[in-house]
């Protein structure tokens, strides 16, 4: 299988962290000064860094996540087309601007700054879900920071992938709904064949005790059928 074969099946996450490696070696050698052989080597890396940056770009163009980089004040450094088209701004508009810079709402901006915060510091992704009241109306967005490690190892930068999640949760939603809805006629119906069950129960006892009553109704009219017709005879006796 050739590698261009095989970065097809790798994930976004590995991309991303092959490209943070490889800026890394970039950027330790452009520091060096270095012999002729050095500068050969820095030109392959720094040539190879390029091919894969044409490949992530073409990755981050075609996933249907927002994609956007960012800086250690919260600016944006990157975006994809993606991005640019949910937001409803151009790239001069979003690059090199924080979310205030653009107006965002002052708790999403809490948000973003205190994730990345979080990020910087301990230099581990984080995840967070949040409202947004896009250009086309309200959105739920899965909002995912990744860390991104300078030579030294400290984060140097953000990469941000967002995913439109609207459609998932409300289809969650509606399924939670027909659980729910199911739930309750259960309940219902077990109530109704409980309640039947009751009334047959009692139908049952009530024909019992009819049963009954008349069983004891017929005996005592056969005993009055007997003594009648003992008096009967004794009454004929005495004619004759």
């Amino acid at each position: 299988m050739g590698k261009s074969q095989e970065d097809k099946h790798k994930t976004k996450d590995q991309l991303i962290k092959e490209m943070a490696k490889m800026r890394r070696k970039v950027e330790k050698l452009q520091g060096a000064k270095t012999p002729d052989r050095d500068i050969t080597e820095r030109k392959y890396a720094e040539e190879a860094l390029k091919a894969g940056e044409d490949k992530y770009r073409t990755l981050v163009e075609n996933i249907p996540d927002y994609v956007a980089r960012f800086d250690r004040q919260y600016r944006h450094i990157f975006v994809n087309e993606r991005t640019l088209e949910a937001t409803g701004t151009t790239f001069e508009q979003m690059i090199n601007k924080s979310h205030r810079d653009m107006g965002y709402p002052a708790h999403l901006c809490d948000l973003f700054e205190n994730t990345m915060d979080e990020v910087f510091n301990i230099g581990q992704p984080c995840e967070k879900t949040f409202e947004w009241e896009s250009p086309s109306g309200l959105r739920i967005i899965e909002w995912r920071a990744f860390p991104e490690f300078a030579v030294n190892r400290n984060v140097k930068t953000i990469l941000a992938l967002c995913r439109d999640i609207t459609e998932q949760k409300q289809l969650a939603e509606a399924l939670q709904r027909v659980n729910e809805g199911l739930e309750i006629r259960v309940k219902e119906r077990t109530a109704e064949l409980s309640e039947m069950n009751e009334i047959l129960i009692s139908e049952i006892a009530e024909r019992k005790k009819m049963e009954e009553e008349l069983r004891i109704s017929a005996g005592g009219y056969r005993q009055l059928l007997h003594e009648f017709h003992a008096l009967l005879m004794l009454s004929l006796t005495a004619l004759s």
